[in-house]
């Protein structure tokens, strides 16, 4: 190989490579930049804040949040406007001079190292700052910033930041590629990106991510001075929320294309979350409200919200709500898999007790056993089977030494075969669940009849939790009675007496009620 001395240096401490300073500090802006900045006077005309936004462009790595702090400029640059300088262009001009009087200098990250982001929101601009660790100091590795347009002005604040990590993905991808990215926000962020029932351009940026290895851990302290101001605005506003009532709105609808509904999540700042939802079933307008309430309480309880004022639509759904004081936001409503699997075991533990409740906790093992290892109508699976992917072995089979315990060799073969097929056959189960679901509303709703009790029916009433024996919980008996209609009142309300006579305070819904048969 041969060189030319005249195009060669050896030893050299720094050097300009790509328009930046490469030192043994790490990666420094130029010197000649900055200085062209910090000469500048205060633009007067549209030509001259075009050439102070292309020379702040060449030195944007190296300038936290720096579209939030130019935002005032661009404004001056739109057609059939008057040029205003403004106190604000003035006020951001001097903080970005201030900056690149001393700019930070970028560290270049190491092999097999994670990569911390931190992430900022206004309502003009999204931000990012890339750094890396060694030890207990912090250091910048590039600084991203975007303006929001258009529709993205109005993006949730949570759909900020989710656009703020995609936009910091798309532009450090050979970072995003190299190391793992360690995402350190305050925000459910993690939670709302994984949610299955999220649509659109969430689920979009979902997928997007997901060819990354990206983390997420709360935000601690900033060890950085060059981060301090970066983080500032944010933490205000974010320790401001925690203490803020939050609003949840709810909207639902249904009509003869389908049923859907739609939830809002905002805080004194604005909007943090909003999202439509579809459902696969056509539902009346109150069950749309009562699944969009479900959703909101799920998603407020994901973003660690602790005071939250409902408001709806729905005269019914505000009322029962309000009666019942209808549902603990740390324990929403689920799809019903778990409370139908705790009314068979429940149902199981009543045969069992008759009237000896207390005892119900030395026999919850055997009940449990049986649910476990019995075949699922719907399913046609064994609930075992679907959690460990094999059949459970009862303690005979273990000491009688059969083969599926004897030959090791041939059992890890197999075992390792029925985990491979595990997730296909859940995922069948869940189908044949679905279609079971459907068949019984199907065959439910053609044979359903509207129920009504005439004067002097005897009906059976659901016993209410308050009114249960203590001792019994929910072992107690659902109904009691029996009790005759008194009076029928209308619209589903009737008056009730005891078989001595005695007229029992109130109105019962028919809701409640049941033809009693002796």
């Amino acid at each position: 190989m041969k060189l030319n001395p005249d195009k060669c240096a050896f030893g050299v401490q720094s050097g300009k490579f790509l328009g930046f300073m490469l030192t043994c500090r790490g990666i420094e802006a130029n010197p000649e930049k900055c200085q062209a900045v910090l000469n500048m006077r205060s633009p007067k005309t549209v030509k001259e804040v075009q050439q102070l936004t292309g020379r702040l462009a060449a030195l944007a790595r190296f300038l936290p949040r720096i579209a939030h702090r130019s935002h005032h400029f661009f404004k001056n640059l739109r057609k059939q406007q008057e040029f205003n300088w403004t106190e604000e262009c003035e006020k951001a001009f001097t903080e970005l001079k201030a900056i690149l009087s001393a700019p930070p200098i970028l560290q270049t990250p190491e092999a097999g190292k994670p990569l911390y982001l931190y992430l900022s929101i206004t309502d003009q601009a999204i931000s990012s700052a890339l750094v890396t660790e060694a030890g207990k100091q912090q250091h910048p590795v590039y600084f991203v910033s975007k303006s929001l347009q258009n529709a993205e002005v109005r993006y949730p604040k949570i759909e900020k930041l989710a656009l703020a990590l995609v936009t910091t993905a798309r532009r450090l991808r050979h970072y995003f590629q190299s190391h793992t990215i360690v995402v350190r926000t305050a925000q459910p962020l993690r939670q709302i990106l994984t949610k299955p029932e999220l649509a659109g351009r969430l689920i979009k940026w979902s997928i997007e991510l997901s060819e990354y290895d990206i983390q997420y851990q709360s935000r601690g302290a900033i060890k950085s001075q060059a981060l301090a101001d970066f983080i500032a605005e944010l933490t205000t506003e974010e320790q401001d929320s925690e203490n803020n009532i939050w609003t949840l709105y709810v909207d639902g609808a249904s009509n003869s294309k389908g049923s859907g509904a739609g939830i809002l999540i905002e805080d004194k700042h604005g909007t943090w979350f909003e999202q439509s939802l579809q459902f696969t079933f056509h539902a009346s307008n109150n069950q749309a409200e009562y699944e969009a309430l479900i959703a909101g309480l799920r998603l407020a309880h994901t973003m660690g919200i602790a005071h939250l004022n409902v408001k709806c639509d729905s005269l019914l759904i505000v009322q029962q709500v309000t009666v019942q004081q209808f549902s603990s936001i740390e324990h929403p409503q689920t799809n019903g898999l778990a409370e139908a699997a705790n009314k068979i075991i429940l149902q199981g533990l009543k045969k069992k007790l008759d009237d000896s409740k207390g005892e119900w906790a030395e026999l919850i093992s055997e009940v449990l056993w049986s649910y476990n290892t019995t075949e699922q109508s719907a399913t046609k699976e064994t609930p075992f089977r679907l959690v460990y992917g094999s059949e459970a072995m009862i303690p005979i089979e273990v000491s009688l030494q059969n083969t599926r315990t004897t030959n090791k060799s041939d059992n890890a073969q197999s075992r390792r075969a029925e985990l491979d097929l595990i997730e296909e056959t859940r995922d069948i189960s869940a189908l044949k669940q679905i279609a079971t679901r459907r068949a019984i509303d199907r065959k439910y709703n053609k044979k359903l009849r509207q129920r009504t009790f005439s004067e002097g029916d005897l009906v059976l009433r659901k016993v209410e939790d308050i009114r249960k024996p203590q001792a019994h919980g929910k072992l107690g008996a659902n109904w009691e009675g029996p009790f005759r209609v008194q009076k029928v009142v209308g619209k589903g309300a009737y008056k009730l007496q005891r078989l001595d006579g005695a007229i029992l305070p109130n109105t019962w819904n028919i809701a409640s009620l049941k033809m009693y048969y002796s």
